[in-house]
């Protein structure tokens, strides 16, 4: 197995496998899933922000598995709202843009209300 820092290639693998971790598919495909759209969103703020954090695990030139991480959540948070990332998740997760049900949508939005009273 090898590990090595992610590429935008990568994007629709690494947010498909937050739901179903034996699906193929591309970037074009997963785009219009709305299933997928938030985990989509969330991997591109982190290789927006972190791309060095952004780590997959590689087997015969597939992803195996991957890792997310940051050295400043304070800061990415930060990042978050200012680019509107937090507000543009908050209004797409009301809106229904995710197609998530009504618990996914629960904890988005507890998620992103508690995001209010972490220290930055």
């Amino acid at each position: 197995m090898e590990y090595q820092k992610a590429t935008k290639t990568d994007i629709a693998r690494i947010a498909a496998m937050h739901i179903m971790p034996k699906l193929n598919i591309n970037l074009g495909e997963i785009e219009k899933e709305k299933e997928f759209r938030f985990y989509l969103e969330k991997v591109n703020l982190f290789m927006e922000f972190e791309p060095k954090g952004v780590i997959v695990a590689k087997e015969a030139d597939k992803i195996a598995g991957f890792i997310i991480v940051t050295k400043d959540i304070s800061n990415l948070i930060k990042n978050a709202f200012l680019r509107g990332y937090i507000f543009r998740w908050f209004m797409d997760t009301v809106r229904g843009r995710f197609g998530l049900n009504l618990v996914m949508k629960k904890r988005i939005i507890r998620f992103l209300i508690s995001l209010f009273f972490l220290p930055i």
